[in-house]
């Protein structure tokens, strides 16, 4: 690539020489000669302004001045078409001489397209002229914003496409010459499926391959991105996002190919599969809970709390993008403890056991029975130390001060928690050696088995 660059370089005063010529020939001979770059351009806009206005410019919320709409499509595809089919000829016309010196062939279709490039920019102070007009002797909407100065992007990348197809067709052109023949009916397929003169969301276009045609259209995004910044003053089409600068749901439709659709549902299955796994076991675990008494006690159920987002004041970052909570969210989610409670519920109601909910002020993840206070905790502290040094499970812990409520199943009975608190934490420890010496893994529960 370096050396391309660097023969680029050196043969940059041909490259000028080449661009120079081909615009003093392009309105040799003429009376108006450079006038004509403004005045074609605005004629052809008049015409079809008139022809097509009262078809395709009816509904303002669609297309906001149809004039201008036209020309900055017509613009556009005229710069297109023009530089690819000069490039396209370059090479063939200018054969005399390549044969008799060494020039690099990519010069003369560069040259072309970037002649035409010239023409283009000077033709665009015939949109300037228009717009100043409509925008000073006519009520419009139409307005000026800094997003206009973003319309020097869809300029470039339309440059970079016709270099590109230039030097394709400049290429095909040296063995076939039926190129040029086929390529003028291509331009005139291409001129009609880019939106100049009409608008796609007026059209309603249901067609699925008509959709996938007018996607695959180079023309089309680029056309849409220079109106976007131009005639909208925006750089986005804000229809497909919401205020926030979040994408609108269910705004665009995909469609989606095959194996896509077959993953899904490949997903989908397996989806299902680990719910009714979840299922099973949960009931497995309520079962064996009611095995193990009449009473089933449990703190009211604050996994959606869980997880909510990090500040519900201000939901979204500077992009606009929503801000997630880094927490247990999906975990817990995954683990359904609502649908575990609401099962060991059933069960023990249904079979003659009773089911108890402690008030909110119980916090049994929180109380301290050895100095009789409440020390609030992070949730990813999982073991920790009470105040006479006793190191205890959080899960575990906050069990055992369950297991200690009073008779109105409102408040830990201490005198209770005291006096069992001794077999009680033998038995954990117990558990905790166990759960090490056969390495289990038990998530979130603090106790390393490596």
């Amino acid at each position: 690539m370096k050396k391309y660059f660097k023969n680029f370089y050196k043969y940059r005063f041909l490259f000028t020489e080449i661009v120079r010529k081909n615009i003093k020939l392009q309105y040799r001979n003429s009376v108006l000669g450079m006038f004509w770059t403004f005045l074609q351009p605005l004629l052809t806009m008049i015409v079809l302004a008139f022809i097509f206005g009262n078809i395709f410019g009816r509904d303002e919320s669609k297309v906001l001045n149809y004039p201008v709409y036209l020309l900055c499509g017509r613009l556009l595809y005229e710069f297109y078409s023009q530089a690819t089919k000069r490039a396209m000829r370059s090479i063939r016309n200018s054969a005399s001489v390549i044969k008799k010196v060494y020039v690099p062939k990519y010069i003369y279709p560069m040259a072309n397209v970037a002649s035409n490039f010239i023409t283009f920019l000077i033709s665009l102070l015939v949109l300037a002229v228009v717009m100043a007009y409509y925008m000073i002797f006519t009520d419009t909407a139409m307005r000026l914003t800094p997003y206009i100065l973003l319309s020097f992007v869809p300029i470039l990348i339309l440059f970079v496409l016709c270099v590109g197809v230039g030097m394709i067709l400049c290429t095909m052109e040296v063995f076939f010459k039926d190129v040029e023949y086929m390529y003028e009916v291509f331009c005139m397929l291409l001129f009609y499926a880019t939106p100049i003169f009409y608008n796609v969301e007026t059209l309603h276009i249901t067609n699925r391959y008509a959709q996938y045609a007018l996607m695959a259209n180079p023309l089309y995004s680029i056309v849409s991105m220079f109106r976007d910044c131009v005639l909208f003053g925006r750089a986005m089409n804000p229809n497909h996002y919401n205020e926030n600068g979040t994408v609108k749901k269910g705004h665009k439709q995909w469609n989606f190919s095959k194996r896509y659709q077959k993953l899904r549902q490949r997903h989908q299955e397996l989806c299902r599969i680990a719910a009714e796994n979840r299922a099973l076991a949960i009931r497995e675990q309520v079962n064996h809970l009611r095995s193990l008494g009449d009473c089933f006690i449990t703190e009211p159920p604050n996994a959606k709390k869980l997880q909510k987002r990090a500040n519900p004041e201000n939901p979204v970052d500077k992009n606009g993008r929503m801000k997630r909570k880094k927490r247990f969210g999906r975990s817990i989610k995954n683990r359904c403890p609502g649908y575990l409670q609401a099962k060991a519920k059933q069960l023990f109601k249904s079979t003659g056991g009773m089911s108890v909910e402690v008030p909110i002020l119980y916090r049994a993840s929180q109380y301290d029975h050895t100095s009789d206070t409440y020390i609030p905790k992070k949730l990813s502290q999982r073991m920790y130390h009470l105040t006479d040094g006793t190191k205890v499970q959080r899960d575990w812990y906050s069990s055992y001060l369950l297991y200690c409520i009073n008779k109105t199943y409102t408040q830990i009975n201490k005198l209770k928690c005291r006096s069992n608190f001794a077999t009680m934490y033998q038995k954990e420890k117990n558990m905790i050696e166990e759960i090490i010496h056969s390495r289990k893994k038990i998530m979130n529960s603090g106790i390393r088995t490596v």
